[in-house]
């Protein structure tokens, strides 16, 4: 439900988006123009801000200018602006000068930015506009976050404030039942006795990482696990699961209620998958199998019941029908759905977040998950930390120990070296990249090419060997359309029926091994560009495949979609029980070609097929951006990374790459392009670390 200043703002955007631009504050309009022009500020934000300046009495461009910075922070990923790092990334940038000896004021003529961040701050203090936190009044808040203070509309505020809030009071109660430590002692030593390695001693296997996190959520409400992929993160949820099912719980109150969640439908498949795996090597008791067995993950819309315009079924008034609620890829939730979440938390239930702060942050502002772990994962931190933050590190479990590279140590060292984000970390990292470096640095890889650099894109496109290399892995024999065209060749000849379910399942395993991943969505080394060319290098060699194989006919096509064709869905359909992300092949079903997918859960589920004609949005599947990849993982990658410099290249966007592999990676890019983005963090402005941890 929105506040009535909330309220009021969205009545006026509309009086807004009707007048637009001329604007009445005296001075704004010329300047407005350009920083519009700019893109660094919309027209309808300060359209906005002209009426509301007209009302309240505030006659200054500069701070009208300045607030629609931090209206359009948020659609950039930050919580508000900090008004010196913003003036700072300008100049950098060369697209405008900062000219110290010049007088501060806008000039109508000149336009130039203000040269004093600080005095620009102190104007937008003095705002009726603008106020501290307490100050609910105000539409926009200034707060300090460490050295820095961020101007926020006070929406963005009250969602930080009501999240720090919330985690700190699950931080500090005790869920109900409290797990004994006895008992929790007992369910070790089982464990121990079931599957700790043969030269693990009870006393090092009571102290690994997944044992403190089953300890952590049998005595806290708030459990909050980081590590990278591989970690064994949703290994130990399953073994926290099992330990609460089997806590005896009174009549009255039921069976334990379990709700499993991810941020996308993608992130939910892949949480499926990983909580299906090796159910059977825990020792569990027939019932809770069963109950295990049942758990089916959500998206965290469909869990809360968001409604397209917005509206929450579940809330402070509505709490979710679980006594546990399992988030899993974490970093990929934003601070609003963050506050929606945690309202939805009944008053005892346990929450369990899982996520690698090092990932992606998500697509809206915020980034909740490394403001809430980092401080806890930080040394220096942990020492001066006191009172409710003592609590709160208590909850945050770091693995470290990763098990799914043990085929390819390169990537695992790679991946631990851009971690650690120090100068001399970064260049290893860069050197185990780059074929003419020193690919010495201790690492003993029996196969050292898992790591393999491509070169770089020429004139901004991929060279012929790129794109065959890229392609490869698609048509030789392990891969899907190598298969598929062997079935083309061998038709009539005793070979596979292309209407075989186990055909399409074996085909669907292979095309699920590997996958192009770019920096960008456009141009000739975006998504849009390699994904042109994968299709048509594969679509003329099924072609040829089925020509040979058949009668001299063409490969089979129909509305645009041809035979063999990977498809990725763009948005969640639930009535067709399809989710953004999900992957299908067009294939042969009942004499029409229709999409097929792999079924939900257990590898052995019965495939699903959806007509050509109902599919919501969707696009090829060849290749995708490594945003789009959160979540999934695949036995080899290949990473595009842009020949020019770009903010969206960063050293977040180059670990979630490389993490998506589970064996090998080629890579196409300059050596410099990719020490450039290992050199550049995201940048987000937030102030819920602040909130938790320094008050």
């Amino acid at each position: 439900m929105m506040t009535r200043t909330e309220d009021a703002a969205a009545l006026l955007a509309g009086e807004a988006r009707a007048r637009a631009l001329p604007l009445r504050t005296p001075g704004l309009e010329p300047h407005a123009r350009r920083w519009i022009r700019s893109r660094w500020v919309s027209a309808e934000d300060l359209a906005l801000l002209d009426i509301l300046a007209e009302r309240m009495g505030e006659h200054r461009p500069r701070v009208l200018l300045a607030l629609s910075l931090a209206m359009e922070a948020p659609r950039r990923g930050s919580v508000g602006v900090d008004l010196g790092r913003w003036l700072r990334r300008q100049a950098a940038a060369n697209t405008a000068s900062v000219d110290a000896a010049r007088a501060p004021e806008l000039s109508d003529a000149g336009g130039e930015l203000p040269a004093d961040a600080e005095a620009w701050l102190s104007e937008v203090l003095e705002s009726p506009l603008v106020g501290g936190p307490a100050e609910a009044r105000r539409l926009f808040c200034v707060q300090r976050a460490g050295a820095r203070m961020l101007v926020m509309s006070r929406r963005q505020w009250a969602a930080q404030e009501a999240i720090a809030q919330a985690l700190t009071r699950m931080a500090a109660d005790l869920p109900t039942p409290v797990v004994a430590p006895d008992v929790v002692e007992a369910y070790v030593d089982r464990l121990y006795k079931i599957a700790a390695p043969a030269d693990t001693s009870r006393e090092q296997f009571g102290r690994s990482q997944d044992n403190l996190a089953i300890a952590a959520a049998a005595s806290r409400r708030l459990t909050v696990i980081t590590g990278g992929p591989g970690t064994g993160k949703t290994f130990s949820v399953k073994r926290m699961l099992a330990l609460l099912l089997e806590q005896p719980r009174a009549v009255e109150d039921g069976p334990l209620r379990i709700a499993l969640a991810a941020p996308t439908g993608k992130a939910g498949v892949r949480m499926a998958e990983a909580m299906a795996e090796d159910l059977d090597s825990l020792g569990l008791a027939p019932p809770v199998l069963a109950a295990m067995e049942a758990l089916e993950p959500k998206t965290l819309h469909k869990l809360l019941r968001v409604r397209p315009d917005g509206v929450v079924g579940h809330d402070e008034g509505t709490p979710l029908n679980a006594d546990v609620v399992v988030v899993d890829e974490a970093s990929m939730i934003d601070l609003k759905m963050m506050r929606q979440l945690l309202a939805a938390i009944g008053p005892n239930a346990r929450l369990i977040l899982l996520g690698d702060r090092d990932q992606l942050a998500s697509v809206d502002a915020g980034t909740v998950l490394s403001d809430v772990v980092s401080p806890a994962l930080d040394t220096a931190a942990s020492k001066t930390t006191s009172g409710e933050g003592v609590a709160l590190r208590s909850c945050v479990i770091h693995f470290t120990q990763n098990h799914r590279f043990h085929k390819a140590p390169r990537i695992a060292q790679v991946a631990q070296l851009i971690q650690r984000k120090g100068v001399d970390e970064l260049q290893q990292a860069v050197a185990l990249m780059d074929p003419e470096g020193d690919h010495g640095h201790g690492v003993d890889d029996p196969v050292p090419d898992r790591v393999r650099h491509l070169g770089a894109p020429r004139g901004g496109r991929l060279t012929a060997p790129q794109l065959a290399a890229l392609t490869a892995p698609y048509l030789d024999v392990d891969g899907f359309g190598g298969r598929l065209m062997e079935v083309f060749r061998s038709r009539g000849e005793g070979g596979a029926d292309l209407r075989d379910p186990e055909l399409h399942r074996e085909l669907l395993e292979r095309l699920d091994q590997h996958r192009v991943l770019a920096a960008h969505r456009r141009g000739p080394l975006g998504v849009e560009g390699i994904l042109r060319a994968l299709e048509t290098e594969l679509f003329h060699a099924f072609d040829q495949a089925f020509v040979e194989g058949g009668r001299g006919t063409r490969l089979w096509s129909e509305a645009g979609f041809w035979l063999g064709r990977p498809v990725l869905i763009r948005e969640n359909a639930y009535d067709l029980e399809l989710m953004n992300g999900d992957v299908g092949l067009v294939l042969p079903v009942e004499g029409a070609l229709r999409l097929v997918f792999p079924g939900r859960g257990e590898a052995t589920a019965p495939l699903r097929s959806v007509a050509l004609s109902r599919l919501p949005a969707h696009e090829g599947a060849l290749a995708m951006t490594i945003h789009k990849s959160q979540g999934s993982q695949f036995r080899r990658i290949a990473m595009v990374l842009a020949d020019r410099p770009s903010p969206i290249q960063t050293r977040e966007l180059v670990y979630t790459a490389m993490t998506r592999a589970r064996e090998r990676i080629d890579w196409i890019g300059s050596i410099d392009a990719l020490a450039r983005a290992l050199e550049t963090p995201v940048q987000r402005s937030s102030g819920l670390s602040t909130l938790l941890w320094d008050r």
